[in-house]
């Protein structure tokens, strides 16, 4: 159901001195210092000798149907494939929005911030539905998509974007995607790695925690009268924190826009999350065994877009 593979970078002078020794003993290793291994492989690549500068966690989902996929999964993170061009003074406002946004605890592992009054000009990118507003996880929306939103949940409103970075006229015609609806925090699991140090501009307590798997959401949340909302927990280096939908939200909106992208998140003593507890339990024991290594901020997740527009389509 769920495989885990390893992103690690060896450093380049094992990798020259070793190439052949490498690639004879480990067939699957790429001609680069990079390499996507399963940790069956990584782990011979220790017992070689391996000296590496990082490794990186990517989990990898495979289901045998589209059905299977909307079996085993009730949520899914909501984001969009669409960075929006903007002038780099836009960028820098908008950054700075979030950097002094109020920070909020929902009772996740750190505090959230949410900013407002972001920028974005039409001028250069007719809105389409929706896209990424270059700061945190904020999505500027187009008026239909946003009605059609608001049919999903009637929790959903705009916010007004302004056109320049000096915040004097209002962008017409586009609004800044916002709910009060706030998810129960996260389960930490064994995916959920502390750093060294805390991430982005902000070092504050928890700050220091991230998923570097899929998120998993408590089981209660089944419960939930919401279909859309925000996640208690930051999901981005300056605590912004993610968008979460419903499964049957997820295939509504995934109707609405080829924009919209929608990865999985798993619920609490499911078999996906079972399984991915055994994995990370078994990466985090063999990354241990390699002095220096680290996890990736980041992890890869198949996006269901396509897959819920086809359960859209077929009713």
């Amino acid at each position: 159901m769920i495989t885990l593979k390893l992103e690690t970078t060896i450093a380049l002078e094992f990798w020259k001195e070793n190439k052949l020794r490498l690639r004879t003993s480990i067939p699957e290793l790429k001609d680069s210092v990079r390499q996507i291994l399963t940790m069956e492989s990584f782990e011979k690549l220790i017992h070689l000798g391996l000296h590496c500068d990082s490794i990186y966690a990517e989990p990898v989902i495979e289901f045998q149907s589209p059905e299977e996929c909307l079996e085993q999964i009730d949520f899914f993170i909501l984001s969009s494939t669409m960075q929006l061009e903007m002038p780099s003074s836009a960028v820098e406002a908008n950054w700075a929005s979030l950097d002094s946004a109020p920070l909020q605890d929902k009772g996740g592992w750190a505090p959230i911030s949410i900013p407002e009054r972001l920028v974005y000009s039409t001028r250069l990118q007719a809105p389409r539905e929706i896209g990424w507003l270059q700061a945190g996880h904020e999505f500027a929306v187009s008026e239909e998509f946003l009605r059609n939103l608001s049919q999903v949940d009637p929790g959903i409103y705009g916010l007004r974007l302004y056109a320049n970075a000096f915040k004097t006229r209002v962008a017409d015609g586009v609004w800044q995607l916002a709910v009060d609806q706030f998810a129960m925090p996260c389960v930490v699991t064994n995916s959920v790695i502390p750093r060294e140090k805390g991430f982005g501009r902000r070092n504050i307590p928890g700050s220091n925690l991230k998923d570097s798997g899929i998120p998993v959401l408590p089981r209660a949340m089944l419960e939930s009268p919401w279909h859309i909302m925000r996640s208690a927990e930051p999901w981005d280096d300056n605590l912004g924190p993610g968008w979460i939908v419903t499964k049957d939200a997820a295939i509504r909106i995934a109707g609405l826009s080829d924009l919209v992208e929608l990865c999985p998140i798993f619920t609490e003593g499911s078999e996906c999350h079972k399984v991915q507890e055994a994995l990370f339990k078994e990466a985090n024991e063999i990354i241990s065994k390699v002095p220096g290594a680290r996890w990736s901020l980041n992890s890869i997740v198949p996006d269901f877009g396509s897959v819920l527009r086809k359960r859209n389509r077929s009713g």
